[in-house]
Order: C-alpha cells, then structure tokens, then sequence
C-alpha cells in the first residue's frame, strides 16, 4: 500500500528520489497547512483530501519519512503553480568567497519540472559564479521558497534553446539582448 494511501490520499505517486527528511514538528506544520486547500495538483495528478486529523497525526508518528516526501512533493507542486504569471522569481546562492547568503531577482523560463535562469552577464554574472562552487540555490516566489540545485549549461545548441524560451516569453530576441549583455551560458533547476 502507498503511503499516501495510507493516510486517504488518492491519485499521487510518490517520488522516491525527492525523498527529504525533516524533523516531526515541520512535518506536522506543514501537512495541516497543505490541509487548508481542499485539492492540489501534483505533477498532472489531483490530490483529494479525503482524512482527519487523527489519521494524519498518527501516520506522521510511526511513518514520518514518507510523509515528509508526499509534503515535499505538495511543496513543489504549490511552487511551480504559483510560477504560473509570474516574470521573476528570486534566487538565493552562498556567496563562494563570504560564504553569506545573496539573493537576486531573475527572470525565468520553467518547461515542465524544469527551470531555467539566464544569468544577466552570462559567465561573468557574480550568482552563477557562486553556484559554480556551490550549486545548491533558494527559489522563491512571494512566500513560498523551494531549495533546488543548479545545473549549468555550457553547451551553444542548449544555451541556445533556453535564449529562444526567453524570446519567447519575454517579447523577443531583442529585448533578451537588451537586458543579457553575454549569453553564453544559463542554468536548469530540476524541481
């Protein structure tokens, strides 16, 4: 039996791969504030909350793992639904020289399960840098925030295919060369 199952949920598949572990008291917090909607998409699927408290309560004590992945995936569910509309989103990346905490607005393009970033000065953008050192990043829209790793990508004919999503969503080639002075490389997040 699935673990959301378990607990009443129908129609979700769990990732093992997205698989995090956090302590009981977030766990908690979290799954009642994914209560508070009464559906949710997940990856093309529709979560039906069909439960109580209890039932909740008692899976989080003797199966918080689990639970804890079908959070992660509601969490990134809500992130990449709240993407939709939106131009900008924020990013923050550990500096590789401070080691601090640096967020910067960027514009994005998100296909699918993926986003992509183009750092505004290509290579010579002070974020990328950091993330070459470190590639783990923040993403966040309004209030909610997802941590993510970064992939660049170097190679021309993939750079070139995340210029043309930028064109594409943000008014053309033009515009992109008026705000990126070097595009030489950009960044996917797998979310």
């Amino acid at each position: 039996m699935k673990a959301a199952e378990r607990i009443g949920l129908k129609n979700v598949e769990a990732y093992e791969s997205a698989l995090v572990r956090v302590n009981l008291e977030y766990c908690k917090k979290r799954v009642l504030s994914v209560l508070s909607r009464s559906s949710v998409s997940v990856k093309g699927h529709t979560v039906c909350f069909e439960l109580n408290l209890q039932s909740i309560l008692a899976y989080i004590k003797y199966q918080p793992s689990r639970i804890c992945l079908l959070v992660k995936n509601l969490s990134t569910a809500n992130f990449l639904n709240t993407l939709k509309g939106k131009s900008e989103l924020e990013i923050t990346v550990k500096g590789r020289k401070t080691s601090k905490s640096r967020s910067t607005p960027v514009w994005f393009v998100d296909e699918g399960n993926k986003i992509y970033l183009l750092p505004v000065k290509g290579s010579d953008t002070e974020w990328f840098k950091n993330v070459l050192k470190d590639p783990k990043m923040t993403l966040s829209v309004g209030r909610i925030s997802i941590h993510v790793k970064a992939e660049p990508i170097t190679k021309h004919d993939q750079v070139q295919k995340v210029i043309e999503s930028f064109a594409k969503k943000y008014g053309g080639i033009s515009e992109i060369k008026r705000w990126y002075t070097k595009l030489d490389i950009a960044v996917e997040i797998l979310v």
